[in-house]
């Protein structure tokens, strides 16, 4: 199950971050991806752990299609949260501390969470989809914050070529190519 969901975050990546390249909306290129996601995230992530009443091989379809639509949330919102830094904050100085004050936010929030996940499912009699959902609902307060404090002020242009086009370039870079290292 690992092993498809993986394969398919390698290639479902770069077309995100394509897409979201090329997204033009009143609210920007990165921004609207802030809005409209988190909820479906959370509701994703609440599938993934629920426990449906189906034999074991419906089970294991179940969580492999909401483990990957979790997955391709995730890449949905991380790909503009990370593009949306450059095109907000110019200076590199800047950019650095917020990148560090960012981490730091995340190292923390990652500490809780995995310190204290058994006892939070404990006091959910064993569940972990009550669980998804107050994390969720931080996932969408944080991301609905960083929509409403950011700016796109910085964009570069994005060249006049096919998707196609530039997921063939994509290949090309050795560093980014898992096939060539």
């Amino acid at each position: 199950m690992l092993f498809i969901a993986t394969l398919w975050d390698a290639i479902n990546d770069p077309i995100m971050g394509t897409i979201a390249d090329r997204t033009k909306s009143r609210w920007g290129r990165y921004r609207p991806y802030f809005l409209f996601f988190p909820p479906l995230f959370t509701a994703t992530a609440m599938l993934v752990f629920a426990n449906p009443d189906l034999p074991m091989m419906g089970k294991i379809v179940y969580t492999e299609v909401f483990y990957i639509m979790w997955g391709m949330l995730y890449t949905i919102l991380t790909m503009p949260w990370q593009s949306v830094l450059p095109a907000h904050v110019k200076d590199d100085n800047t950019r650095n501390s917020l990148i560090q004050a960012g981490g730091t936010c995340m190292a923390i929030a990652f500490t809780i969470a995995s310190s204290f996940t058994t006892n939070f499912i404990a006091l959910f009699g064993g569940s972990y989809v009550p669980l998804m959902f107050i994390y969720g609902v931080f996932t969408c307060i944080m991301y609905w914050m960083l929509f409403k404090t950011s700016t796109e002020r910085y964009l570069m242009p994005v060249e006049k070529r096919s998707v196609g086009a530039d997921l063939k370039r994509l290949v090309k870079y050795k560093e980014l190519n898992v096939l060539q290292n």
